[in-house]
């Protein structure tokens, strides 16, 4: 994947947050599936095309989930999804990715904007939503402090090398509403 040379800022115009389609679930695959994604998840094994399959069916219609990829320029580079939706509870869980390599700087940033702004209203009764990192994974750690994310705490996850440890993180609606305008501000400067 090739993209021109740009300043670090964007144009809201260039982004479109879409609903996952059965169309892309060929595509979700080979990213669910590259090592580079891989290594970061909870669940690193690789998938096998069956259990894809059923995966795509199931989340194309289950009320809980939400799974939304981001276009940059008209192409498909990264996913956000949210999951274990309870009105209930007022929370959610969410997960992201960049899909393709070499993306320009700030790809990430933008996923995860749209993608809060997307949960934040779309599903108005979410005060909260809850992630998780693995402790390795310190690009992702920071992100989520950069976001306005607390971590709540440390636990060990069974991964197919062994124990590795996790943190949590929670963001409430307040806090989002606090630091959105300043991760805006970061993507899209000269818009503001």
């Amino acid at each position: 994947m090739l993209f021109a040379e740009r300043a670090l800022m964007f144009s809201p115009s260039q982004f479109l947050l879409a609903p996952l389609s059965r169309e892309l679930g060929g595509l979700i695959f080979q990213w669910r599936n590259s090592p580079r994604i891989r290594q970061a998840m909870l669940n690193d094994d690789a998938i096998a095309p069956e259990e894809h399959a059923k995966w795509l069916a199931r989340v194309l219609h289950d009320d809980t989930v939400r799974y939304r990829v981001l276009f940059l320029d008209q192409v498909h580079v990264g996913l956000v999804n949210f999951t274990g939706i309870s009105p209930q509870r007022k929370c959610c869980n969410w997960g992201f990715y960049l899909g393709e390599p070499g993306l320009p700087k700030g790809t990430g940033t933008a996923l995860v904007y749209y993608g809060l702004n997307y949960a934040f209203a779309e599903l108005p009764f979410v005060r909260e939503i809850i992630g998780a990192a693995l402790c390795s994974n310190l690009p992702s750690i920071a992100l989520h402090k950069r976001l306005g994310f607390i971590e709540t705490g440390v636990r060990e996850v069974t991964r197919s090398g062994g124990a590795e440890p996790m943190v949590s993180f929670t963001l409430s609606r307040d806090v989002w509403t606090e630091v959105q305008h300043s991760i805006a501000k970061q993507l899209f400067e000269e818009a503001y």
